[in-house]
């Protein structure tokens, strides 16, 4: 993942979360949209053109129940990236921006407004907000297939 804009946001406090079905390819997982991880990306100030690579870590024996964890993480995983502005307001449209719902209990999950562009060879580039702000805050994603959809992701197998 590379930060390729940051919208004027470079001072501002925000945190980019990464959202992912940490239960993918499990069969026989009791409510599935409850399971997921999360990890924050790019902290305030983290200047343009930084790249990191995010390892998807592995459900815990607790969330499989007595399943076997795949030895690596299948294609597809659901995934879903959310911009919040940390404004002092609650979180809403003005200062929060998502790709996807994976999930029902993330909190102040809003419905998804960010703009994902697929591009070749398995890339995209995700903005948030892309219409409401002058130039937005963008990443670009490597290594991402399928089409995306509200309920299954920004894509999968970032």
């Amino acid at each position: 993942m590379t930060l390729v804009s940051t919208g004027g946001l470079a001072l501002a406090p925000y945190d980019l979360t990464v959202f992912y079905d940490n239960v993918f390819g499990i069969p026989m997982i009791f409510n599935r949209q409850d399971k997921y991880r999360q990890a924050e990306v790019f902290p305030p100030g983290t200047p343009v053109g930084t790249s990191i690579q995010l390892q998807p870590q592995p459900p815990s024996a607790d969330l499989i129940q007595g399943q076997t964890v795949p030895s690596t993480f299948p294609k597809g995983i659901p995934i879903e990236l959310r911009l919040r502005v940390n404004d002092g307001n609650l979180p809403g449209p003005a200062n929060q921006s998502t790709t996807a719902l994976i999930s029902k209990d993330i909190p102040h999950d809003g419905p998804p407004t960010a703009s994902v562009t697929y591009g070749a060879n398995n890339t995209a580039t995700v903005t948030f907000f892309a219409s409401t702000r002058g130039p937005a805050f963008s990443v670009s994603l490597t290594n991402v297939t399928g089409s995306g959809s509200p309920t299954t992701g920004a894509g999968s197998g970032c």
